[in-house]
């Protein structure tokens, strides 16, 4: 949204940016840290846009605060920069109980200084960046232990080797080949996860080796 609007305001295009957030950002801003990103260097690209005369409407979701058939009649053209930002559904059973979150919605709430709880012992699922951060920011707010389970390997993560240095640095725990099972709950509030080990198949269409449960290792 913001190279958007940068580029038509060099071109010498009046540009409006409706955004849901109370921030200019996007996911830089509700997705990753600050300790990984300081918002100083979000803030002074906004601003640069700005001075291009861009104009920023926050708190507008579209659809809802504002209708489509409104900003076709409004303006000459719209272009759409709304992100990626719903989580991927955990498909097993207790993925609806008190006291799973999903990373982006975590990230979110933590980034924009919403109350975050998080328990004593924390398990973060996955093997990307957005695990990474929910494993470091669980431990700013609180968690005394946190791991990362990750159904590959080492070899198989998508994170660069500083990323996955300092989250170790930091005391979170890797665990590898194994994946969720069934999250186990006790009147509605998570207890425990279930995990499967694996081994690693022949490669998908990432080009990884495809991770294969081991039967009978839960």
């Amino acid at each position: 949204g913001l190279a958007v609007s940068r580029e038509l305001a060099t071109k010498g295009y009046q540009v409006s940016v409706f955004d849901s957030l109370p921030y200019a950002g996007g996911f830089m801003l509700i997705g990753v840290p600050a300790f990984r990103l300081p918002r100083e260097a979000i803030e002074m690209d906004v601003r640069l846009v700005e001075r291009l005369g861009v104009r920023f409407i926050y708190n507008t979701t579209v659809g809802v605060d504002i209708m489509f058939d409104q900003l076709q009649r409004d303006f000459d053209a719209i272009a759409i920069t709304a992100g990626a930002m719903n989580a991927i559904g955990l498909d097993v059973p207790g993925a609806d109980l008190d006291g799973v979150q999903y990373g982006v919605d975590f990230m979110k709430r933590a980034n924009l200084g919403e109350p975050l709880e998080v328990g004593r012992d924390v398990v973060v699922i996955g093997g990307g960046y957005t695990a990474m951060d929910c494993s470091r920011t669980s431990l700013r707010h609180g968690a005394q232990h946190v791991s990362i389970v990750y159904r590959r390997t080492r070899s198989e993560l998508v994170v660069d080797d500083e990323e996955l240095g300092e989250t170790e640095r930091e005391g979170v725990r890797m665990e590898f080949l194994a994946s969720p099972i069934e999250i186990v709950g006790q009147d509605g509030k998570v207890t425990c996860v279930r995990f499967i080990r694996n081994r690693l198949g022949e490669p998908d269409a990432s080009g990884r080796r495809s991770p294969v449960p081991i039967e009978g290792s839960e």
